[in-house]
């Protein structure tokens, strides 16, 4: 009988540097350039909680983000 390795887990990396330049919007979602200080479509400012957001005026509840768009 052979020795038996347990399987081993792909390790895990940072995110690659391509993505440092942009920033996702926590509400709408879109990809805005690092420089920019509010999103480009709604308005929201960066860095802005996803818990019921107020846009223009407007309370905007997050939307679900498919899984293959992360």
């Amino acid at each position: 009988m052979g020795d038996k390795k347990s399987p081993t887990r792909p390790k895990r990396h940072a995110k690659q540097t391509a993505d440092e330049g942009y920033w996702d919007c926590s509400v709408c979602t879109f990809r805005n350039t690092a420089e920019a200080f509010k999103c480009s479509i709604c308005d929201v400012r960066k860095g802005t909680s996803t818990s019921a957001s107020v846009v223009k005026g407007a309370v905007v509840e997050p939307v679900a983000v498919h899984s293959a768009y992360l």
